[in-house]
């Protein structure tokens, strides 16, 4: 029985405006690892490309970074590059399958607009094993996992949509996904199933280190993880003012940051002595290659024209009175309570 080795990846975006170096580099780790594991095949599961306009020098740079593994590329068209046209790499717009030796078959079904799951893989796919070891790779939405639902709905990128009931009876031993940007490995019906996510953080929802999958057949199908790493780390902080930090401590932290590699999303919530002077400050902040601030802040004087809120301030300082500290402790306390009462409220109360 013949031993393989497959490695899967996903949604490349080579071109993407402002991280193309990145990707490159990553791409090269990928390639890398290939030639070192000795793949059989590299699969690749939709959004080679991160739009249909390409231009042919980023073709053939694509071409060249590939090259050392020319002979064992099988990619598949997304919903970002469905209408490319390349030449000398595998690159799949119509359905396909693929035999490798005797014991491998691998099911291609890329995407295309009218297309869909049920129409695509449900009516596509023979019922019967044609092959010890089947492999599906598809360009899909996994609609059991909340996750998933709730980033590519966020996207308005919800396409070829699946369920567990839709892998029921279907002669595969892993399903190899592409179109959502986070790793994510389950078992399903019998089934492996297997986001590899981007290979280089593209935004804020793609935080961690970035993996690739590789798929042992030795008459029985195992995965295991490769971690890529990042060019650029995207990391997420929620700081409530007056209650996690100060205001000066804000920001002593962003200019800290500053300094460190990556791309940083600072969402705030809490309250500040005055809203208008706070904004200003954060304006020396404004490096959208460096931050992104997302202040849901209130002003403390806005208290003074809402009865709600003046209520909230009464209760906080009843609660605190009665507590036996310093003045200094009791202030803190209260600006602290006050600060999270404010964030319980609602983070866009202004």
């Amino acid at each position: 029985m013949q031993s393989l080795k497959l490695l899967h990846i996903a949604d490349v975006h080579f071109g993407k405006k402002g991280r193309e170096e990145h990707i490159l580099k990553q791409l090269e780790k990928v390639v890398e690892i290939g030639i070192e594991e000795k793949v059989d095949l590299l699969l690749i599961g939709g959004d080679l490309f991160d739009n249909n306009e390409v231009s042919k020098k980023e073709k053939e740079l694509l071409k060249e970074v590939l090259s050392p593994l020319k002979n064992q590329v099988v990619a598949i068209c997304g919903n970002h590059d469905f209408q490319v046209e390349l030449e000398g790499l595998p690159f799949y717009k119509r359905s396909s399958d693929l035999r490798i030796g005797d014991d491998l078959l691998i099911y291609l079904f890329p995407f295309h607009p009218e297309g869909s799951w049920q129409k695509e893989v449900l009516n596509g796919l023979p019922l019967e094993r044609r092959a010890s070891c089947q492999v599906v790779l598809c360009h899909a939405s996994y609609m059991e996992n909340s996750r998933v639902v709730k980033e590519l709905t966020e996207d308005k990128a919800l396409y070829w949509p699946f369920s567990r009931k839709d892998l029921q009876g279907l002669p595969i031993d892993y399903l190899a996904l592409g179109h959502y940007h986070n790793y994510l490995l389950w078992e399903e019906k019998g089934i492996l199933c297997g986001y590899p996510g981007s290979i280089e953080p593209l935004s804020f929802k793609e935080e961690g280190p970035r993996k690739a999958l590789l798929l042992i057949w030795e008459g029985k199908i195992r995965v295991e993880e490769i971690d890529l790493g990042f060019q650029v780390p995207h990391t997420t902080y929620r700081w409530t003012l007056g209650f996690d930090l100060e205001e000066e401590e804000l920001f002593r932290k962003l200019s800290a940051l500053r300094a460190q590699k990556g791309r940083f999303q600072v969402i705030l919530s809490g309250f500040v002595k005055d809203r208008e002077v706070f904004l200003a400050k954060l304006k020396d902040f404004e490096e959208p290659e460096k931050f992104k601030i997302v202040p849901k802040v209130m002003d403390y004087g806005k208290v003074k024209e809402d009865l709600l809120l003046q209520n909230m301030v009464k209760l906080v300082e009843e609660h605190v009175r009665t507590k036996v500290m310093s003045e200094s402790e009791r202030k803190e306390r209260f600006e602290r309570l006050l600060s999270l009462s404010f964030h319980l409220l609602g983070e866009d109360v202004d």
